[in-house]
């Protein structure tokens, strides 16, 4: 077997050794394993959001809260799911502010899965708010 056989499938040599070389290691044919649903990963301001259309959501809601639209802008809010004393699950928004005098909680949606649809009527029964998708 020759140094090209080798390199071939992955490995190279090194101190007389056959070492096999890991995919970030070999940057030529190294490529990022895509997103489950496709989103990229954006950052804004040094804080990262799980996709562009998040971030461009952040980035209107900033302008409002800058022009006086909303106010009290909260990045993933969290509301503890409780029934009967037990903690069930948790849900994380993306964001929370106040427009006109009423709350409101808003979640950036590219995929409804099952888990954010069920979660969706628990943040419904236990707080009685409505998510706001966009």
């Amino acid at each position: 077997m020759t140094t090209a056989d080798l390199k071939a499938l992955g490995y190279e040599i090194k101190g007389g050794k056959a070492l096999r070389v890991t995919k970030k290691e070999n940057k030529a044919t190294y490529k990022p394993k895509r997103s489950k649903y496709g989103n990229t990963r954006t950052e804004v301001e040094g804080i990262k959001f799980d996709s562009a259309k998040e971030a461009k959501r952040y980035q209107d809601l900033k302008i409002e809260s800058f022009a006086g639209a909303i106010s009290s802008l909260k990045l993933q809010p969290v509301y503890p799911i409780e029934i009967n004393g037990v903690l069930v699950c948790k849900y994380k928004g993306d964001f929370e502010y106040i427009r006109n005098g009423v709350k409101i909680l808003e979640d950036v949606k590219g995929m409804k899965t099952p888990i954010y649809r069920l979660k969706k009527k628990l943040v419904k029964a236990v707080y009685g708010i409505d998510i706001l998708e966009s």
